[in-house]
């Protein structure tokens, strides 16, 4: 068994093996339930990746701060083009900024928040970190 199949084993004190149900290296179903198992750098990159792809989703009041643009354009803009208003906002935010945005928004809100669809938790396992997918 892998060492996050394990992990998650003991985590969830579960009598299957999640190496059975394995959806990929770090993905694994118990019961039902799809978790993802990182790393402390795979976690980091997870939730840098999900941040950046869903920049068109986050509070227009919260972007208002990071772009100076008014926060009912942002709301708007939001309303009528969904994800395709992502590459604006990323342009809003500017290149040189999104490290400190991606921090910015790990501090106030957890990876766990951007990464595990069912909860928002991010479970430490010890060496490794667990969410929820469903």
């Amino acid at each position: 068994m892998n060492i996050k199949a394990e992990a998650l084993k003991a985590y969830l004190d579960a009598d299957v093996d999640p190496e059975e149900s394995r959806y990929g290296d770090n993905t694994f179903d118990i019961h039902g339930q799809e978790w993802l198992v990182l790393t402390e750098d795979e976690a980091d990159e997870a939730v840098y990746e999900r941040i950046l792809e869903d920049l068109w989703a986050f509070r227009p009041e919260y972007l208002q701060n990071w772009t100076e643009t008014p926060a009912d354009i942002l709301q708007g803009m939001q309303e009528k083009l969904c994800e395709k208003a992502t590459p604006i906002v990323r342009r809003l935010i500017g290149e040189d900024n999104l490290d400190r945005f991606v921090a910015d928004a790990v501090g106030a809100d957890g990876r766990g928040h951007f990464i595990s669809g069912y909860d928002g938790n991010e479970c430490d396992m010890g060496d490794f970190y667990g969410y929820r997918l469903n």
